[in-house]
C-alpha cells in the first residue's frame, strides 16, 4: 500500500513540476521553470512532499516502485541529457545532479515546516542560483 501511495504522490509531484514545461525550451529556461515548480510543490503541498522525502530515505519502498518513481522524472532527466550534450550541464551522474540541484529544496522545506527558517522570494532566488551554479558548466 505504501508503494502504491508513493507512486501516486510521485505522479502528482511530477505532473505539477512539468505542467508548463516544453522540451523546446532552452536548458536553462527549462531547468529554471522545473526547479521553481518543484519548489512551489514542496512549499504548497508540504505533506505530500514530506511523504516523498521520507520515502526516498526508507527501505519500505521496493525497487520496482523506486524505478517507477524515477520514470516520472524523465522530462528532467532528458533535459539534463540535452544539457550535457550541449556542454551546459556538467557531465555527471543524474543522481549527483539531483542531489545538488533538487534535494536541497527538501532541507529548506523541512526547515520552514519546523519554524527554524522562513523562505521568502530572495531566499528562493538565491537557492535557485545556487542549484543552477552547482550543475552548470563553468565557461
Amino acid at each position: 500500500m505504501v508503494n502504491k501511495t508513493y507512486i501516486e504522490v510521485k505522479a502528482k509531484y511530477t505532473a505539477y513540476a512539468f505542467e508548463n514545461y516544453s522540451a523546446d525550451m532552452s536548458v536553462e529556461e527549462g531547468f529554471k521553470l522545473i526547479w521553481h515548480k518543484i519548489a512551489e510543490f514542496k512549499l504548497q503541498e508540504c505533506e505530500n512532499a514530506m511523504f516523498l522525502a521520507q520515502c526516498d530515505n526508507t527501505p519500505m519502498i521496493d525497487e520496482p516502485s523506486r524505478i517507477e518513481g524515477i520514470k516520472h522524472l524523465q522530462p528532467l532527466l532528458d533535459l539534463w541529457e540535452k544539457g550535457k550534450k550541449q556542454n551546459i550541464i556538467k557531465p555527471m551522474s543524474d543522481y549527483l545532479l539531483y542531489a545538488y540541484a533538487i534535494n536541497p529544496l527538501s532541507f529548506l522545506m523541512i526547515s520552514q515546516k519546523r519554524g527554524s527558517f522562513t523562505l521568502n522570494e530572495t531566499h528562493l532566488d538565491e537557492a535557485y542560483e545556487s542549484a543552477w551554479n552547482s550543475i552548470k558548466v563553468i565557461k
